[in-house]
C-alpha cells in the first residue's frame, strides 16, 4: 500500500511540475514582431545581403577560442564569409519561422537545434556554425598559442577556458587523460611557469543548458570550477574550505554557444 501512495504522489509531483514548465514556457512565445525580424533574417539570406544579416546581430560575436570576437557590423560585413558559409546561409534562407524556429525560454530563439541563438527581439547573439576557414583557423592559431605557454603546457588536444580573478588565472585544457588544470597568481604570464597544475580531471554537464562542471583531484583537496557561473570551490577531504562565488570575470569559452 505503501508502494502506491509513493507512486500517486510522485506522478502528482511529475505532473505539476509539467505544469509549471509548460506554465514558464508558455510565458515566451514567437510574436508578430519577433516573427518580422526573423523574415528579415530569412530574405536576407536569400539575397545573401552581408550588410542587412550584420546589422541584425548583437555585438561583440564571439567565435570559436582563440579566433577572436567579431567586434561590430563593419568587421562582420568584412569577416562575412568566414562566419557565414553556404551551409549556414542554405538552413536560413530554406527556413520557416513557425517550423524551424523555437521559443526555449530565456534563453531566447533558437534555429533548428541551435545553429543560432537570438533574443526576443529577433537580434542573433549566438552563431554555433564553424565554417572550414575558421575551423582551419583555430586549429592554426592553436598550434601558435601552444609556443606562448610554459612548455609543461604545451600538450594538450583543446583549450577549453581562461577565467581570471584579481587573485589568480586559471585555465582549463583538454588533454589525452582528460581535462588539465593550471593557475598563476595575479599579474602572472602564462609562458611562466603556472603555481600548480593537475591532470586527469573529469567533466560533467547537465541539463539541455549544457550547466559544465570540472572536477579537479589532487591528494586530499578538490577543485570544482563551474564554468557556467566562472565559480570556483575547494574541497578538502569533502569538505568545502573556500568558495569563490562569481569572482572571475566571463570566462573564454572554446565554443560561444
Amino acid at each position: 500500500m505503501r508502494k502506491q501512495h509513493l507512486s500517486i504522489g510522485i506522478l502528482a509531483l511529475l505532473m505539476l511540475g509539467a505544469g509549471l514548465i509548460a506554465e514558464e514556457f508558455s510565458e515566451y512565445t514567437i510574436t508578430k514582431e519577433n516573427a518580422k525580424v526573423i523574415n528579415q533574417w530569412i530574405q536576407a539570406a536569400r539575397r545573401k545581403d552581408r550588410r542587412t544579416m550584420a546589422g541584425l546581430i548583437h555585438y561583440p560575436l564571439l567565435r570559436h577560442y582563440p579566433i577572436p570576437p567579431v567586434r561590430n557590423a563593419s568587421e562582420m560585413v568584412q569577416r562575412f564569409d568566414h562566419v557565414f558559409d553556404q551551409r549556414l546561409i542554405d538552413k536560413i534562407a530554406e527556413s520557416n519561422v513557425s517550423r524551424n524556429w523555437s521559443a526555449v525560454g530565456w534563453r531566447g530563439i533558437m534555429l533548428n537545434q541551435g545553429d543560432i541563438w537570438a533574443d526576443y527581439d529577433g537580434y542573433v547573439y549566438v552563431i554555433n556554425n564553424q565554417s572550414d576557414y575558421e575551423s582551419s583557423l583555430q586549429v592554426h592559431l592553436i598550434e601558435a598559442e601552444k609556443q606562448t605557454l610554459h612548455p609543461s603546457l604545451r600538450h594538450y588536444s583543446a583549450p577549453v577556458l581562461i577565467a581570471r580573478d584579481n587573485r589568480r588565472t586559471i585555465r582549463i585544457d583538454e588533454t589525452k587523460t582528460g581535462y588539465r588544470y593550471a593557475v598563476w597568481p595575479a599579474g602572472k604570464n602564462q609562458s611562466q611557469k603556472p603555481e600548480l597544475i593537475i591532470e586527469g580531471g573529469s567533466l560533467e554537464v547537465e541539463g539541455t543548458m549544457r550547466y559544465e562542471t570540472y572536477e579537479f583531484k589532487s591528494g586530499s583537496y578538490s577543485y570544482v570550477f563551474e564554468a557556467n557561473a566562472a565559480q570556483l570551490t575547494v574541497f578538502k577531504d569533502e569538505n568545502e574550505i573556500l568558495l569563490f562565488e562569481h569572482a572571475f570575470r566571463a570566462a573564454i569559452q572554446v565554443c560561444p554557444g
